[in-house]
């Protein structure tokens, strides 16, 4: 998710951020399918947290990209 929100938050237009958020849309769609195949351990808060500041981040580089106020 880290890659997901780095490359985001290089974009600096529409057309860019919409790339990253269709790779990631890609990336979650192979995860869900794989789910059974991986580690199913439940995260612990601190990796929760962690996911939550990512994508708190992602949000807010994508609303730049965009051209709004995140």
């Amino acid at each position: 998710m880290t890659g997901f929100r780095d490359d985001m938050c290089k974009c600096t237009d529409k057309a860019c951020a919409d790339a990253v958020q269709e790779q990631m849309t890609k990336w979650s769609t192979k995860m869900a399918q794989e789910a059974g195949s991986h580690d199913t351990r439940k995260a612990t808060e601190a990796e929760l947290e962690q996911m939550t500041e990512i994508g708190r981040g992602y949000g807010e580089c994508m609303a730049k990209a965009m051209g709004q106020t995140p």
